[in-house]
């Protein structure tokens, strides 16, 4: 099983990056769901702005509805990358169930240049006006 693989090369080099990433996708299709948020927070150990490991830890803690803690990490995402459509998208939900709505009207109009007329951006930004 790749997991094991991979589980293997972490033990090798604990302070590399990559082979914990592979661990991600097995990890996930197996529906390891705590391994697999121990795997982020290892990665944001050794690398604090890994945007990868920044969005998934938000996304995750977005479809939890912790949206304060969400918030955190994905704002590192839309720190390093202005215009990710899918960080603002992310980041713009936290903020409209934080009350925040002007913070996000502005960062769904961001996902709305990306991707002009997306549905997804528009509703949130009809329930944000």
């Amino acid at each position: 099983m790749s997991s094991t693989y991979y589980q293997k090369a972490v033990e090798q080099r604990p302070n590399a990056v990559e082979p914990k990433f592979g661990l991600v996708k097995p990890l996930n299709a197996l529906n390891q769901v705590s391994q697999l948020q121990a795997t982020y927070q290892a990665i944001l150990k050794i690398d604090p702005q890994n945007t990868q490991a920044n969005y998934w830890t938000g996304v995750f803690l977005l479809n939890q509805k912790a949206y304060d803690k969400a918030a955190r990490y994905i704002e590192r995402v839309v720190g390093l990358y202005p215009f990710d459509y899918d960080a603002n998208l992310s980041l713009a939900w936290c903020y409209l169930n934080l009350g925040r709505k002007a913070d996000a009207r502005l960062l769904y109009g961001k996902a709305l240049l990306v991707r002009p007329n997306d549905p997804t951006a528009l509703a949130g930004l009809k329930c944000a006006s």
